[in-house]
């Protein structure tokens, strides 16, 4: 999520009682609004190292320790878990994905060189191949279809469809998408997770062909 110019991610361990929250927060100044940044939260578990990026450069990171992320709810694209009022994402998102394992730095700066050529869908052949371990992928194509499984979304609320970095993207306004939770996307009990996207944070939302 964006706190100010800053990005932030939160973590939750459900296993500590009480539950323990980790909060990421890059220093202010990460983003600009009406501009495309490529974002990316990733988590090692072997390591217990929690890494946020933008544009494929680690903008914040600590050591969790033994950490088990709770990932077994359902996700939601423009909107906190909670979905309460004020917790909406005013931008677009475009070829949000998610991966059952920690990427790279190499791989991260790769999706983001390969820019409006993007990550080319299955089957081969792949002239920009996704990286390994995808398990979730929402293009924002003028649908909200999951384009490595069956893990479609529904829009709720405010949302429609503008030019995103590679094709359409998905517009937030006053809304989310909902997908429900599933099994292949609890990647928290694995050895790691990775959440990377393409992000134009408002006012402006009229991104340039």
């Amino acid at each position: 999520t964006l706190n100010g110019s800053a990005l932030e991610a939160v973590l939750t361990d459900t296993n500590a009682s009480p539950a323990r929250r980790i909060i990421l927060r890059s220093t202010a100044g990460m983003f600009a609004t009406s501009v495309w940044h490529h974002v990316a939260l990733t988590f090692d578990q072997a390591a217990g190292q929690a890494t946020a990026y933008v544009d494929g450069l680690a903008v914040a990171q600590t050591n969790v320790g033994a950490f088990r992320p709770a990932t077994q709810a359902p996700v939601y694209l423009g909107s906190r878990l909670s979905a309460t009022a004020g917790a909406y994402y005013v931008g677009l998102l475009d070829e949000l994905a998610v991966y059952n394992r920690a990427l790279t730095v190499a791989e991260l700066e790769s999706i983001v060189a390969a820019d409006s050529a993007g990550k080319c869908v299955p089957p081969p052949p792949l002239p920009v191949p996704p990286p390994s371990g995808i398990v979730g992928w929402w293009r924002g194509e003028s649908n909200t279809l999951d384009s490595v499984d069956v893990n479609s979304g529904v829009m709720v609320g405010g949302v429609s469809y503008s030019n995103g970095v590679v094709g359409k993207a998905l517009q937030f306004g006053s809304g989310y998408v909902r997908v429900p939770a599933a099994s292949n996307l609890n990647v928290g009990v694995g050895p790691g997770f990775t959440i990377e996207t393409w992000a134009w944070p408002g006012p402006s939302i009229n991104p340039p062909l």
